[in-house]
């Protein structure tokens, strides 16, 4: 296990692929090649393949499915903040990918653009006018921005050594301000980038965090940082929790060195935050942290040797906790988890499900999951309702909800089969 890079692989990031190491081009980002710009399709279904055709489809909260568009293999799929259009990757290999954005409403491609590289995350600007991405080779990594119409197409970082892992900031301030982190040995640098000028300001160094998150109102940062091992059980690093204001860079430590601190969450309001730690039977759990008095209470425990905490509804009495469990803390044999909704009034808890893969809405108030076909629940009032019931002969694949929070996409695929998907 490294010090300084260490990364939790917990379900959610489990479609993210481990990225390479940048360095920033000086100035203004390179500006893509002529020959490299989006291609305007605008009007024109999505291209697809004959071959294991995937179906992508949007349902709302009252299970009401529909379909976006059929592509040749499951793709990796954004919401715009307008909720009417989707980032979808399509044509995805090693070393590259295509990425569409279409309209929701229709499916048809507004612009393409092939990228060289496996496109792994994306961030929308708040007033959508702008697409952010990620994407690795074997070779390097780059950071890239452009217009939901194609144009102004920027590359601002690429490295051939290793990008920061999972984790590290990639959010927005305000809809021209991209929040980056930058690996520039031996720190990591939190950077903004002003994509309308194309200049950069670089905010701070930030500690080298094995995991991190941007505040709903994008003022502050949570990193937790890794340590060195000492006086920690199994797999027990030490780990530091700490906040970054982005407006000037200052640092704060907001609690002291743990044993296996696993992840951590923002409340919705930025008061309080959410964390799990998993060092030894007596300390292993979900904890609150409220940030006015540097209190922390012990939310839930288990015998489980991880806790997670994904998210919180969006009234912020929940909280969402993913769980590994294990029958000791030197046995984990297998992939063994479940969904767990713990009450922060009292820490009393839900099981939602065992071995899911799921999706939290953006806003906090719903959770799809993926068990005895479609589930939807409602995280304020614990609420579940089946939206699609389960087929041996189909696989779902969740990709992603919509900002509103009243429609999430999902790809739909036959098992062993090269036939199409009818609708549901």
């Amino acid at each position: 296990m490294r010090s300084h890079k260490m990364r939790f692989s917990w379900l959610l990031a489990l479609q993210l692929l481990a990225l390479a190491l940048i360095t920033l081009s000086c100035g203004r980002g390179r500006s893509v090649s002529q020959a490299q710009s989006a291609t305007a399709v605008a009007g024109t279904p999505l291209p697809v393949s004959q071959e294991d055709p995937v179906d992508v489809y949007a349902m709302n909260v009252d299970g009401q499915p529909r379909l976006l568009a059929t592509v040749s293999s499951v793709p990796r799929f954004s919401w715009a903040p307008d909720d009417d259009h989707a980032a979808l990757v399509t044509d995805i290999t090693s070393r590259s990918g295509r990425i569409h954005v279409i309209s929701v409403k229709d499916g048809t491609d507004i612009v393409a653009i092939d990228v060289a590289g496996n496109p792994t995350k994306f961030a929308w600007s708040p007033n959508g006018d702008w697409l952010a991405w990620e994407s690795a080779s074997q070779y390097d990594t780059t950071l890239e921005a452009m217009r939901v119409d194609g144009s102004d197409r920027q590359e601002l970082a690429s490295d051939s050594n290793s990008w920061p892992e999972q984790g590290v900031v990639f959010g927005w301030k305000d809809d021209d301000t991209l929040l980056a982190t930058v690996w520039e040995q031996p720190n990591s640098i939190l950077y903004e980038f002003d994509l309308a000028s194309g200049t950069k300001h670089e905010v701070a160094t930030q500690p080298q965090a094995s995991w991190a998150e941007v505040s709903r109102d994008a003022s502050r940062v949570i990193f937790v940082a890794t340590g060195e091992q000492q006086g920690c059980s199994l797999r027990g690093y030490l780990y530091s929790l700490w906040t970054m204001d982005v407006l000037d860079g200052s640092l704060h430590q907001v609690l002291p060195d743990t044993c296996q601190l696993n992840s951590a969450s923002w409340s919705p309001d930025g008061s309080q935050i959410a964390y799990g730690v998993g060092a030894s039977d007596d300390t292993r759990g979900t904890y609150i942290l409220d940030l006015a008095s540097g209190a922390s209470r012990k939310l839930s425990s288990s015998s489980t040797f991880f806790d997670h905490p994904q998210g919180w509804s969006s009234d912020g009495n929940m909280i969402l906790v993913y769980r590994n469990q294990c029958p000791t803390q030197w046995d984990c044999p297998g992939p063994s988890s479940e969904l767990v909704l713990v009450s922060v009034r009292n820490g009393d808890e839900t099981v939602i499900s065992i071995n899911p893969s799921y999706l939290l809405s953006q806003d906090g108030g719903y959770l799809a999951f993926d068990k005895s076909g479609l589930q939807l629940l409602q995280l304020a009032s614990g609420t579940a309702q089946q939206a699609m019931a389960a087929d041996p002969d189909w696989r779902f694949t969740l990709l992603g909800w919509s900002p509103d929070g009243q429609w999430f996409a999902f790809a739909r695929s036959r098992v062993n089969s090269s036939a199409g998907s009818p609708t549901p």
